[in-house]
């Protein structure tokens, strides 16, 4: 923002400028990068070994994990055939 001043008697005139100071109090997204989904208004990280697509506007459903993913548990090592999306 420019500021004037007019001293019309010196015929002189000034410019400055102000700044403000902003305060952020929140933000809303509505996509969130690769490895994220959207919850709230809010990019949360999306569960290991999970990813996501780029510019996903979903919820934690756009999470999945990738074809050809080796995991293991109790029972045992496996490999994803295809992308096995999260569920609510």
């Amino acid at each position: 923002m420019k500021l004037f001043s007019i001293f019309p008697i010196l015929g002189l005139m000034s410019v400055s400028t102000a700044y403000a100071d902003c305060v952020e109090t929140t933000r809303t997204y509505t996509s969130c990068n690769a490895g994220y989904y959207l919850s709230s208004g809010d990019c949360k990280i999306c569960p290991g070994p999970g990813t996501s697509a780029t510019d996903n506007a979903n919820d934690i459903t756009s999470c999945y994990v990738p074809s050809g993913q080796s995991l293991n548990d109790s029972t045992g090592t496996y490999t994803h055939t295809k992308d096995c999306y999260y569920g609510k």
